[in-house]
């Protein structure tokens, strides 16, 4: 060690280096200067910028072969190892307007493979971010104008290049062995010959993050990547492995540009290599499920359609883990010992809030179930998706799926010719399907007597209507159980992709009621009304193809006081729906006692709750309404009962206004010699033999009822029949009616309120005025008289 004056010269001698050197802050600020004026430069106009950038670099277009340009850009290519910032870009730049101007492409081609792309590589991990952006546009566009020539020289160097900085680096993981190799393991050690998505996704992300840190560096890579693929077609294929690792780092990617322009480039890779991606495909579509959770629209809109190209090149398998499905025949060990997750991303994009992301997924829905050569095996995994479609908001989704439905119709009529010849030719169309349609619905249909089930325009095709029949049981316990879900919105999708199914299945739905029907009754106790509206429609389309007989009897039980008053009131609205679709089918007739029966019998009612009296209401008005123009002695006794249930509903301390409201409809569509008879009825079943003291019915309701029916027969609203008719055809009502009410106002006031007591005089003040003293008169009518003059009514004289 030299030493003067007792001084250290090498120390010395490094700090008058490090005193001439710039500083890292002088540097820095000279880059932020740069870049300032380069931002300035692109807020200018177009062709001032392209001026300054001429006036910035040179432009070396003299050069006659290779060895000459070599030569002219020898300087050039020196400068991009410079220390200085501006120098390496000017360098770049000089180099790309130096190739753009040579207008030989065989010389440009050669110049650019030779000479410049490798020095133009190497800038690739250059410090300065807008050095490594001209480096890779350079690239870029020269192989965009030299193509196939340029990507079978450049490959050897661009493919390692680009796995270095799109690759990931900074994870915890020590086993830096590659994806492709991982997701070998896990696809070996499956028992279900599938990649786990969430076990892939876990290896993945321990990774870290990519070793390019610019978002905008990392699109142009990728889109160079891609350029090698389109004009890399017959070169390629030595480098697939690489090209599948690249892309997988890139599936990790948190820029969504950037996951757009993965996926179009696994789409290119798919199209070049087409089968030959066979063993990774598997591998491929684990690493991209994911990216089909991102928050943004497009980036899932591309990876729908790269997972598609996947599956129509082996991964087909996979789909089973995009459904979430699981075997049940198999349990996994990790579900004892740790989490086992399951996600259904094939659900979650079908109730995207996207139009556009749900118009994509039945497109290719459809492609797979239509040229999918297994198409077969997933057929009733598939389909509930597509016809999923045909309940979507938006009409673009729900032509979709019509026409794709279609188009599988046809398809299962080809490939079942043999079998379905003679009933084709043979069967009636009305035998087209299962079995036969009872009471022909498509017939009222096209009569107008029933509205189309919406998107449908006409009766679906024979293909399509076995195709979902064939299929239907896969859906029904996954149908069942939605529609049993806690959750609204689930209730809600199940209940209307429910009505589709039906109007596929026509009367094969018969061998599924037992499960349908109390699962319709337990969506429809929700205070939603778009549920409750979805469950009737589809109650009622079920009840088209099927005897209303075994509906009767799947709904009676649920009726009873054993339920609580949420699920009787849902049982009721329930057989509301399917009583009227039973009419609009035609085939309610013969079962008009039986809906009678379940209401009285029930106590549906006399019930004081008020959710439970509507429903009953409904139930009642459907089936007099069905049933208005029966002349059969069972229908008018039916009839008769109904009317009563709906007189008793209207009965309380206070008159029930929808059972009164409904009443009046129900009388005015009953033939006009049928009203008076009917409200006689009703007046003799609540009056004669029973008072409020040892009646069944509670004393209000009881009292309410009678005042009530009284009002419809005294205010003339049997609509075109005077006061003497209603007298004579229903006088024997009316007379058992005052011998209520004087019971009620003497011995059983004390079981009324004062409103209520009031309301039955003034009732019984009117009667007496119709009435004759010879149907109610002597002691009987004085005592009544008195009995009004205590509560304050007007007593007739």
């Amino acid at each position: 060690m030299t030493r003067s004056g007792g001084k250290d010269v090498n120390a010395i001698w490094a700090q008058l280096k490090a005193q001439n050197q710039p500083s890292g802050r002088r540097e820095r600020e000279r880059e932020e200067e740069v870049s300032r004026k380069e931002t300035a430069e692109a807020s200018a106009p177009v062709a001032s910028s392209v001026v300054a950038r001429d006036a910035e670099c040179e432009c070396f277009d003299g050069f006659q072969d290779v060895e000459g340009a070599e030569n002219l850009l020898k300087r050039t290519m020196n400068s991009l190892t410079e220390g200085d910032y501006v120098t390496r870009r000017r360098a770049i730049r000089t180099l790309a307007a130096s190739l753009r101007s040579c207008e030989n492409a065989e010389l440009r081609t050669d110049v650019f493979v030779e000479v410049v792309a490798k020095h133009l590589l190497r800038r690739f991990e250059d410090k300065s971010e807008a050095c490594r952006e001209l480096a890779v546009k350079c690239i870029a566009e020269n192989v965009e104008a030299c193509k196939e020539d340029a990507v079978e020289s450049l490959l050897p160097y661009c493919v390692p290049v680009l796995g270095e900085r799109l690759g990931l680096s900074g994870g915890p993981d020590a086993d830096r062995r590659s994806l492709i190799e991982l997701g070998a393991e896990i696809l070996q050690a499956s028992h279900v010959n599938r990649v786990d998505i969430t076990d892939f996704s876990r290896a993945s992300s321990k990774r870290g993050q990519a070793v390019e840190p610019s978002e905008e560096v990392r699109i142009l890579l990728i889109g160079l990547l891609r350029s090698l693929v389109r004009h890399g077609t017959h070169t390629i294929k030595p480098y697939a492995q690489d090209f599948c690792e690249i892309l997988l780092c890139c599936a990790r990617d948190p820029f969504h540009e950037a996951l757009v322009e993965s996926c179009a480039c696994l789409c290119d890779l798919v199209a070049t290599l087409g089968a030959k991606l066979w063993m990774v495909s598997k591998i491929m579509l684990a690493g991209y499920a994911p990216v089909l959770s991102h928050r943004r629209q497009q980036v899932r809109v591309s990876a729908i359609r790269a997972i598609s190209a996947l599956v129509f090149n082996g991964a087909h398998e996979s789909l089973l883990d995009l459904c979430s499905f699981r075997d049940p025949n198999v349990v996994p060990v990790r579900a004892f010992f740790g989490d086992d997750i399951k996600v259904n991303y094939m659900g979650k994009l079908i109730t995207d809030s996207c139009a556009n992301v749900r118009r994509e997924l039945v497109k290719y829905v459809g492609s797979w179930l239509l040229e999918l050569p297994e198409r077969r095996d997933h057929e009733s995994r598939l389909l509930p998706y597509l016809l999923s479609g045909l309940i979507d908001e938006d009409d673009r989704v729900r032509r979709g799926a019509l026409e794709t439905l279609e188009k599988l119709g046809d398809l299962y009529i080809k490939d079942n010719a043999e079998d379905l010849k003679d009933k084709l030719y043979y069967l009636p169309t009305e035998a087209h399907g299962h079995g036969w349609m009872d009471g022909g619905v498509w017939r009222a249909i096209e009569e107008g007597r029933v509205t189309t089930p919406e998107p449908f325009r006409q009766r679906p095709s024979l293909g399509s209507r076995l195709l979902v029949q064939q299929n239907f049981k896969g859906s029904l316990g996954a149908l069942a159980s939605e529609l049993s879900s806690w959750q609204e919105q689930p209730r809600l999708k199940a209940a209307k992709l429910l009505r589709v199914f039906l109007v596929c299945m026509e009367d094969y739905v018969a061998s599924c009621l037992e499960r349908l029907l109390p699962a319709l009754c337990h969506a429809g106790c929700s205070e939603d009304a778009q549920i409750t509206r979805a469950v009737l429609d589809a109650s009622r389309t079920l009840s088209w193809y099927t005897d209303p007989g075994l509906s009767l009897q799947i709904l009676g039980p649920r009726l009873s006081p054993e339920f609580d008053r949420t699920k009787r009131a849902s049982a009721a609205r329930v057989l509301a729906a399917v009583v009227r679709g039973s009419a609009e089918a035609g085939t309610i007739a013969g079962h008009e006692a039986e809906v009678a029966a379940m209401v009285a019998d029930n106590g549906l009612d006399s019930t004081g709750d008020t959710a439970l009296k509507r429903a009953a209401v409904e139930v009642c008005e459907a089936a007099v309404l069905a049933i208005a123009g029966g002349e059969g002695d069972d229908a008018i006794a039916a009839r008769d009962g109904l009317v009563g249930s709906l007189v008793l509903l209207t009965g309380g301390r206070e008159p029930f206004a929808p059972a009164a409201e409904v009443l009046k409809l129900v009388l005015g569509a009953l033939p006009a010699q049928s009203r008076a008879p009917a409200l006689a009825s009703s007046l003799l079943g609540l009056c004669a033999g029973r008072t409020l003291a040892e009646g069944a019915l509670p004393p209000e309701t009881h009292a309410g009822a009678v005042c009530g029916a009284l009002d419809l027969a005294l205010d003339g609203l049997q609509a075109g029949l005077s006061r003497e008719e209603v007298l004579a055809r229903g006088e024997g009502g009316l007379v058992a009616a005052l011998g209520f009410l004087s019971a009620a106002l003497g011995g059983s006031r004390d079981l009324l309120s004062s409103s209520l007591a009031a309301r039955c005089a003034r009732a019984g003040a009117r009667l007496l005025e119709v009435v004759s003293e010879q149907a109610f008169g002597g002691g009987d009518r004085e005592a009544l008289l008195g009995l009004l003059a205590a509560e304050g009514a007007a007593v007739p004289r």
